[in-house]
């Protein structure tokens, strides 16, 4: 009974919010600013130029691939013109109904992308350092929404089962809450370990990072994608470098680097909290029921909803009170002696030096330096919810408390904070924070400078590494999609 009252619980998957502020994101590539690469000036391309890009990358895959790889992207894709725009961004996990800078044309990208990004507009012919284009890369996958509404349209018309409902891309997703909107974003910003997942509490109790439930589609695994993602991109920015488009290239690393640092959020590679939030819903709960005598005296919320508001809370509040930390330190104001100084954010983890000298020196490098970031996020991450549960106020969790800190005056965020926490849990706190940071910065550091400046040799191998994990993806993707709509009676005609 309590395994089928946990798995109720956690069907409900918490409210997502990104990996790390645009804050964190933003200020991770200066990292770079040592190297001189990064200072100078390009402009992005004009749109007649971004659509010989991609046929120039067509053309790399059709006829420059492996051989399997190649025959079977000309299945997908048997000429030029099926290979648009749209298609370019379903081939990368992308939603094709959201513009995305460096796919389609620039009035096309959503206007909050530049109400919300500290760079403004972007346009064509303007130069910038690249170390500026970078950074527009890194923060635009939670600002563009290329991983949200990630809805099936082939031809550009959005498809529905016979019973009305839109038809996913790849119904995988669902299994980390949903399609549309930001919840649609988290497949692709999550890292969790490749471990077989149980939804046994047994195990959320002991091994929190192997806890996963099926939220959306049974029929399917519990998958996330941050690693490929960073991976598929930092490939892409070598071609687009070798193309001949540095700032092209740079705002793809950035992307790539974005989701790089969402692995290094330790609490990205956890589904969900830690056992203890599940007693605290459970406690929450009885209490409901004893005060409503059942519900006879008005509703009570069940275990499922007062478990997601506290993991709403706990997540989002984690991760602005570090933005809020890394604000004030900048500004000579710490919230806590412990995080005085923000230049230390950027220094270099050692263990993952070594780690990257471990890896072929050809090989999928983001993808592969991903699996150990995960296993310490998995050591890690539990620790985080632990320390902020402590950390916050108790209205955290009360029955019918949820907040999303995300937008938050700084003021509601610190109000948050215990009064009389202690000063060494807060201390931990950041330091795991800060740890995660430098993990991230220190595997950028690594590849920059290990794939530029271009070598100039064609970069079949980095095609055929994409093609390989991109069709896999896509062929999996149909099979499970084909099983979703046949659970939904066919698809409308």
């Amino acid at each position: 009974m309590i395994k089928q009252a946990s798995a109720l619980l956690l069907l409900a998957i918490p409210g997502f919010a990104p990996g790390y502020p645009i804050t964190i994101h933003d200020r991770l590539p200066d990292v770079l600013l040592h190297d001189s690469t990064v200072q100078a000036r390009f402009a992005m391309p004009p749109e007649s130029r971004l659509a010989r890009f991609r046929t120039y990358f067509y053309s790399m895959a059709a006829a420059g691939a492996r051989c399997d790889l190649r025959l079977r992207f000309l299945r997908r894709y048997p000429t030029s013109a099926d290979f648009n725009a749209q298609t370019f961004k379903e081939f990368l996990g992308m939603s094709s109904v959201h513009g995305a800078l460096g796919f389609d044309a620039y009035d096309a990208v959503e206007t909050n992308v530049e109400k919300r990004s500290p760079h403004g507009p972007i346009r064509p012919g303007e130069e910038r350092p690249l170390v500026e284009w970078i950074r527009i890369g890194s923060i635009l996958p939670d600002l563009d929404r290329r991983n949200q509404d990630r809805w099936w349209a082939p031809g550009g018309q959005l498809r529905r089962a016979a019973d009305g409902t839109l038809v996913p891309y790849d119904p995988v997703v669902l299994n980390m809450g949903g399609v549309a909107g930001l919840i649609g974003q988290a497949h692709a910003h999550y890292a969790l370990n490749r471990n077989p997942k149980s939804d046994d509490p047994a195990v959320l109790k002991s091994r929190p990072a192997d806890f996963a439930v099926r939220a959306g589609f049974p029929q399917a695994p519990v998958l996330t994608f941050a690693p490929e993602r960073a991976q598929a991109y930092a490939d892409l920015a070598v071609i687009a470098y070798r193309f001949g488009e540095p700032a092209l290239a740079a705002v793809f690393a950035g992307n790539g680097f974005h989701y790089l640092a969402d692995a290094a959020n330790q609490i990205h590679t956890l589904q969900v909290g830690i056992y203890e939030i599940f007693l605290d819903a459970t406690w929450q709960a009885w209490k409901q029921k004893l005060l409503t005598l059942g519900g006879l005296l008005g509703p009570a919320r069940d275990r499922n909803q007062i478990g997601l508001d506290m993991l709403t809370s706990y997540h989002t509040w984690s991760e602005e009170i570090v933005r809020i930390a890394v604000e004030r330190a900048a500004g000579g104001r710490p919230v806590h002696p412990s995080f005085s100084r923000t230049d230390d954010l950027l220094q270099t983890d050692v263990a993952f030096v070594e780690a990257w000298r471990r890896l072929p020196p050809d090989g999928p490098t983001l993808l592969q330096i991903i699996d150990p970031i995960i296993a310490a996020g998995n050591k890690e991450g539990p620790q985080v919810y632990a320390l902020v549960r402590s950390l916050t106020s108790g209205k955290l969790r009360e029955a019918g408390v949820r907040i999303d800190f995300d937008g938050q005056p700084d003021s509601v965020v610190l109000d948050y904070l215990r009064p009389g926490a202690d000063s060494g849990m807060l201390a931990r706190f950041f330091d795991l924070e800060r740890t995660g940071i430098q993990r991230a910065a220190t595997v950028i550091a690594l590849w920059w400078r290990s794939r530029f400046p271009d070598d100039g040799k064609k970069p079949t191998a980095i095609i055929d590494r994409l093609l390989e994990q991109q069709l896999d993806e896509l062929d999996q993707a149909d099979a499970r999609r084909n099983s979703w709509i046949a659970l939904h009676s066919a698809v409308a005609k």
